[in-house]
């Protein structure tokens, strides 16, 4: 897929997104990678990542002002150029997978909307190598949302956390000692 993909239901099975992408509608990501692509999703789209291996999003720039559904499978970043995400909507992780940097280089995703944590009760990993910098809410509703490698929580960042949530409680690991001035909420 190389271009605007306006749809109701594309599922990408196999297949590989290359080029310049712009998301309006929806799109299953099952297998296939994102290797070298610049992709955009619109507002009021969503983006599930549902194949159950692996993601490659080697070299990749992912914009997500809509919502991007991570149920299952680990996302591997970096390489040469990179991998840059920036989140201006929500991203949903829905597992206990993990981004990582597997290709070297650099991985860094800026979180400005809201990374969640919900639906199971394990650890859903930032794993060391990449870099989480937000100036958003990190919301853990269920299980921990772990930031193992170097992060940034900017002033006026929003922390949440669910109690007794349906699978548990929400936490959140840093891994290190940690300062901001933002607020917590609890429900």
């Amino acid at each position: 897929i190389n271009g605007a993909t306006t749809s109701g239901n594309v599922v990408e099975n196999a297949g590989n997104l290359v080029g310049t992408n712009v998301i309006n509608g929806t799109l299953t990501w099952v297998a296939g990678n994102w290797n070298g692509a610049v992709i955009s999703i619109a507002s009021n789209s969503i983006v599930t990542i549902a194949g159950g291996g692996v993601n490659d999003m080697a070299n990749c720039i992912v914009t997500n002002n809509g919502t991007v559904a991570w149920t299952s499978g680990q996302i591997r970043g970096g390489s040469g150029a990179g991998t840059f995400i920036y989140n201006y909507g929500l991203w949903d992780a829905q597992n206990d997978q993990q981004l990582n940097n597997a290709y070297g280089g650099a991985t860094v995703f800026n979180n400005f909307g809201t990374f969640r944590k919900e639906l199971t009760s394990g650890t859903t990993s930032i794993a060391g190598g990449v870099t989480f910098n937000n100036t958003g809410k990190m919301d853990a509703q269920d299980g921990n949302i772990a930031l193992q490698g170097a992060y940034t929580l900017a002033n006026g960042t929003k922390m949440g956390f669910g109690l007794g949530g349906s699978v548990g409680n929400g936490s959140i690991s840093l891994s290190g000692a940690a300062s901001f001035a933002g607020s917590v909420s609890v429900n």
